[in-house]
């Protein structure tokens, strides 16, 4: 009751101060550390929660992803030789759980470690470079361990704007404590075939935001051959998925349309290929995931479902 009549008057507050005063109350606002945007204002993209949950029958459903061409068996035959290889020797690292506890996460998840750490063993890259790191960097590097074993060694580039105090504990690391935005294009291009360019960005577009940079200007200047990670791409849903959790679930709602931004990149582009995407796997055949790996989880068992999407530049 009295959350109610505080919501009531500090609306009818704030609309007066906004009517009177609106640049005054939006830097205030600012200067407290919040960005705002009148509710149904057509140029804002920030989207109404209390439409989108009105409409939720409209845009809560996977994308038909026309003009984006994937090989589901492809991915899937992929998939499982990559495990028949690889899962055993992944088995006797530490659990994501336990990675979590010695300080590298939150973040990223079980499958999308899995298949991270499976795709470096895979392609045996000499070149690593990651936007936003964390768990997957911890992942990266055992890889990068059994490879080097083998005679395949790799330097592993970092640029996290704000590392973690654990980040520096892994050997060989070289950590670039900035923005992706001020990074020289030129770091990209050294990017070989084989090579791997991980992404785990803001996942908004906005100006002077890292999503646009890394697609408008760094993507199209990776030489061929060069594999790409993109995290939080739940193809073939293109919006936070499960709304449940991410836009409705949430003190403050996520509002990522990297996935947008990403679809109409691929579609009707010949230069990048799917490689693997196991939420679009999941989504057509559940059973496969659930008969080859062995700790996998449904959204509905664990809502912080994995979401990683790999790409190769083939021309």
């Amino acid at each position: 009751m009295l959350a109610d009549i505080f919501q009531k008057c500090f609306a009818s507050v704030c609309r007066r101060l906004a009517r009177r005063h609106p640049v005054a109350f939006q830097r205030s606002l600012e200067a407290a550390g919040y960005q705002v945007a009148r509710d149904g204002d057509y140029y804002s993209p920030l989207p109404s929660v209390a439409r989108l949950k009105t409409n939720i029958n409209r845009w809560n459903r996977p994308s038909s992803l026309h003009g984006v061409e994937y090989d589901l068996a492809g991915m899937k035959a992929m998939l499982a030789e990559l495990l028949a290889c690889y899962l055993d020797e992944f088995l006797t690292y530490p659990t994501y759980a336990q990675v979590q506890e010695m300080g590298f996460g939150p973040g990223y998840t079980a499958v999308d470690a899995l298949t991270l750490y499976m795709m470096i063993r895979h392609f045996k890259p000499q070149r690593y470079i990651e936007v936003g790191s964390g768990v997957s960097t911890y992942y990266c590097s055992l890889a990068a361990q059994r490879n080097m074993d083998e005679g395949h060694p790799l330097q592993i580039t970092c640029i996290e704007p704000y590392p973690f105090e654990k980040l520096s504990t892994i050997p060989g690391l070289r950590i670039l404590p900035k923005e992706v935005q001020d990074t020289d294009i030129s770091l990209f291009q050294q990017l070989q075939e084989n090579d791997v360019f991980f992404i785990d960005s803001s996942h908004i577009l906005r100006v002077d935001g890292d999503v646009p940079f890394l697609y408008l200007e760094v993507l199209p200047i990776l030489n061929v051959g060069v594999v790409t990670h993109v995290h939080d791409i739940p193809y073939p849903y293109n919006f936070p998925f499960p709304p449940e959790l991410w836009v409705f679930g949430q003190d403050w709602p996520m509002f990522w349309n990297e996935p947008m931004v990403l679809q109409a990149f691929l579609a009707f582009n010949k230069q990048f290929k799917i490689t693997m995407s196991t939420p679009l796997i999941r989504h057509f055949d559940e059973a496969f995931l659930i008969k080859h790996i062995p700790f996998y989880e449904s959204v509905r068992q664990n809502p912080n479902a994995f979401s990683s999407l790999w790409l190769k530049r083939v021309s």
